[in-house]
């Protein structure tokens, strides 16, 4: 059996930090259920060796049964997961690339005529995505980390999704 490599180890932390960052999935990782694991396995294989440059997702639970998503972006992939179920939750992870974006929604928070300099422009961004290789349009975030880099990693994403939109 192979140790997980150092890269790997990196991303998987990294993810990690990022999804115990979304208010959502924090109750369910006070105690780290067992497919956790797993699924930081799965994003990781499906993410390459690429990192992660934006991370969103959800989770609801109801008594033991969860359904949670995870939305990742890395410079070049798509990664979107699911998890469902009760005792054996299963998990489902894909991966698109990001040049088959054909169409790009986006909208800030705060308005441009704001005069108040400890509001910051453009506010929360959220996204809507259409890829040629999903069916239906992606909306974006899913819910919003308690992270200081969001704002920062909000707006590169937005330069990064318009370069997509125009790639070859």
């Amino acid at each position: 059996m192979n140790a997980l490599p150092e890269n790997r180890r990196s991303q998987v932390a990294d993810a990690d930090r990022r999804i115990r960052s979304l208010p959502s999935w924090q109750p369910v990782l006070e105690r780290t259920p067992d497919w956790y694991g797993r699924l930081l396995t799965s994003l990781s294989l499906l993410a390459d060796d690429e990192p992660v440059v934006y991370l969103t997702g959800s989770l609801e639970q109801d008594g033991d049964h969860v359904v949670g998503y995870v939305i990742a972006f890395t410079t070049t992939l798509l990664v979107r997961a699911k998890v469902w179920g009760t005792d054996d939750v299963k998990i489902s992870v894909t991966s698109a690339a990001r040049s088959g974006l054909v169409l790009l929604a986006a909208s800030g928070s705060t308005s441009a005529n704001e005069q108040d300099a400890a509001v910051s422009w453009p506010g929360n961004l959220t996204f809507t995505l259409t890829y040629r290789s999903e069916g239906d349009a992606l909306s974006l975030p899913l819910d919003i980390p308690d992270d200081p880099d969001w704002a920062t990693e909000q707006v590169a994403l937005l330069n990064g999704l318009r370069a997509d939109l125009v790639a070859p």
